[in-house]
């Protein structure tokens, strides 16, 4: 039913030459998992895991772990994916350039995932590693390692947020930089090296 309603090619996905990877963060562990996808429609346990926002979502249970978003563990995996040698590297950012995340200091996601404390302590110190990434990503940019995209400008939506008319004018703001940085983005692309 649901592939009726919002069809997807798998077949296609499967024959094309790109590598899918999701990033979800492991609960028992608290560490990220990386999982290579190979079979989507079989595998979309892994999908859905690394889009479950804690908290608002269900624990995905997949392959005997419990799994929830990755960006918990590892916002932009972007380490993971030098591992990889991946030789060009474009990074979206949701932030703009003064955005610094703050800790989480809720006891909500104490009391929500106690059975967990690996996970409890991943999302107490997500900051560190999330502002200690961002600064590399900058870092690298400039460098000419990695294409960098990120708003011009403050997001002041959450992400929780639902009034259509803002998330519109922001998609209308992420379309525009798009448009902005795409000669850009061609001639890095284009550099050998």
């Amino acid at each position: 039913m649901l592939y009726e309603t919002d069809p997807y090619d798998f077949d296609a996905l499967a024959e094309s030459p790109v590598t899918m990877i999701t990033v979800a963060s492991d609960l028992e562990t608290g560490a990220a998992d990386y999982h290579e996808l190979r079979d989507l429609k079989a595998e979309m346990d892994y999908l859905r895991a690394s889009a479950s926002m804690p908290l608002v979502s269900r624990i995905v249970h997949v392959d005997g772990r419990k799994l929830l978003d990755g960006g918990i563990a590892d916002s932009v995996p972007i380490e993971f994916s030098k591992g990889l040698g991946v030789k060009k590297q474009v990074v979206i950012l949701t932030q703009a350039a003064d955005y610094v995340k703050k800790a989480n200091t809720s006891s909500i996601p104490r009391l929500f995932y106690r059975k967990y404390p690996k996970f409890v302590k991943a999302i107490a110190e997500r900051h560190i590693g999330y502002n200690r990434t961002y600064k590399q990503l900058v870092e690298m940019h400039d460098s000419g390692e990695i294409f960098l995209i990120r708003p011009q400008e403050p997001v002041t939506l959450s992400s929780m947020d639902s009034d259509k008319r803002k998330l519109y004018a922001l998609y209308l703001k992420g379309y525009q930089e798009g448009k902005r940085t795409l000669p850009m983005l061609k001639s890095y692309l284009d550099q050998t090296g």
